[in-house]
């Protein structure tokens, strides 16, 4: 009865809880609405039941991504079972997740009202839901990178140096280190931020280093990097590859903002507003106008310098680390306003419009985006009773790639189809009737092969396309 009471008679509580559960469902819709598409097939394929924990621990150790959102998944799949919803289950609920992050870094950075404010408008955010819903490791990322700067203010600005939060920061901040590789950048960023801090307080270092909450950030963040030193000789080798984007244009940045916000004029009218209305009114406290534009600038400017001067690796998912303060801006420039009435108002229409950016401006739960292999493997299974193989296009490149060969083909039979794969050499040189192609975005074109087919008679018998995705059965 007292627990009940609590939460009944504490209206923060209250109104958390109501935030947090409407975050959930609004998750939950249609989480199986649309396909898994390549890279969430690699998150299903590689932590599926029938995955052992040793082929496990060789892929993600040679991965390109950090293993703990695929470790989480690993043992959520082996607990539950295999299944679109379940698959993307974990995603959803660190979407939540993230949002209570925010509201732990409104409290840090001003008070539980401003926390409210930002988990209200992280909840119905177009970009949030949207990642929640995919088997990927983004909302983790998004959500320990915000307690991270949760803890890193608390300790710096408000000069809390006690064993939770130094507990929390390294567990935060080796948790991001573990979840992307672009969490380097954001370590990257707060090093950064630290020692614009230090410079501006016109301090030598022995002074600096007497000052008890900078000393508690170094020895802190050193200890997430002596957490994270395992993985470091699989980034040192990542970081010799080149990537396959292009050059970032000088308008990339302001492309990845755009698309955080659905490209709704009007959220991104209230952003630039709230952006002005803080820098000018300078946050009442230059610190904390410091360590915000800090936060933001450095982590979205750091990889795309990099991006300049080397092998180009932005793309809007990865900088999911540097997205909290577009919400954190807004939500700070709402708080703001003395006038509550007008505050409160702002704070609804926001929300509203956030809203109508999900359900009619991006029919987010009716519209598809991904590449359909849900459908097409349908098909497969049910046109397929001579059992043709599947044209094998996994390259043969090295040991990792060849412990992938599964991840292609295993959607098509996640469906009930029994279908092997084949390599073009093998299947030309052999007494096959028929076989299956199949093709998505990313993929290599089938062309060649298809000429080579009709050289030795084989004609297209089955054809179905789908939403990003096109399906062919080839027979004698």
């Amino acid at each position: 009865m007292k627990l009940v009471a609590f939460f009944f008679v504490n209206k923060y509580v209250l109104v958390l809880s109501f935030i947090l559960v409407s975050c959930f469902f609004l998750r939950l819709n249609r989480l199986d609405f649309q396909s898994l598409w390549l890279d969430e097939l690699h998150t299903a394929a590689t932590c599926a039941p029938n995955v052992s924990w040793n082929r496990f621990w060789f892929i993600y150790t040679h991965d390109n991504h950090p293993p703990l959102f695929y470790f989480i998944e690993w043992i959520w799949l082996n607990s539950v079972g295999l299944g679109d919803k379940v698959v993307r289950f974990p995603a959803l609920l660190f979407g939540v997740w993230g949002v209570y992050a925010v509201y732990v870094f409104g409290k840090k950075f001003s008070n539980k009202e401003l926390g409210l404010i930002l988990a209200s408008l992280l909840c119905v955010n177009v970009y949030h839901i949207e990642y929640s819903q995919e088997a990927r490791q983004y909302t983790l990322f998004f959500a320990l990178v915000t307690f991270s700067f949760a803890y890193l203010y608390d300790i710096l600005i408000n000069k809390n140096v006690s064993k939770s939060s130094a507990i929390f920061y390294v567990l935060s901040t080796t948790g991001f280190l573990y979840t992307h590789y672009f969490g380097v950048y954001i370590l990257a960023s707060q090093a950064a931020m630290v020692t614009l801090f230090w410079a501006n307080s016109g301090a030598d270092f022995k002074a600096f280093w007497r000052k008890t909450e900078f000393r508690a950030i170094l020895i802190y963040a050193s200890l997430a990097v002596v957490l994270f030193s395992p993985m470091l000789p699989v980034l040192l080798k990542l970081s010799a590859l080149q990537e396959g984007r292009d050059k970032p244009s000088q308008f990339v940045i302001l492309e990845y903002i755009l698309d955080f916000y659905g490209k709704q004029p009007v959220l991104i009218f209230l952003l630039g507003f709230f952006t002005v209305s803080v820098l000018v009114n300078k946050l009442s406290n230059t610190s904390k106008l410091f360590f915000i534009f800090s936060w933001l600038l450095l982590s979205l400017y750091i990889p795309y310098i990099k991006s300049m001067v080397s092998a180009p690796t932005m793309h809007i998912r990865y900088l999911t680390g540097s997205y909290p303060v577009l919400i954190i801006i807004v939500g700070y420039g709402i708080y703001k306003i003395q006038n509550k009435i007008y505050g409160y108002s702002i704070l609804a229409l926001f929300v509203m419009l956030s809203v109508i950016n999900v359900f009619h401006e991006k029919r987010l739960y009716f519209t598809n985006t991904k590449c359909d292999w849900r459908s097409m493997g349908k098909y497969m299974a049910e046109n397929n009773p001579n059992n043709y193989p599947l044209r094998d296009i996994t390259p043969d490149l090295n040991p990792i790639e060849m412990d992938y060969r599964g991840v292609y083909g295993y959607y098509p039979n996640y469906y009930g189809n029994k279908t092997i794969m084949i390599k073009d050499e093998l299947f030309l040189s052999s007494n096959n009737m028929g076989i299956w192609i199949f093709e998505s975005w990313w993929m290599p074109d089938h062309k060649d092969f298809v000429k080579k087919l009709e050289e030795k008679n084989f004609k297209l018998t089955r054809e179905q396309w789908y939403f990003g995705s096109h399906v062919m059965c080839y027979e004698r």
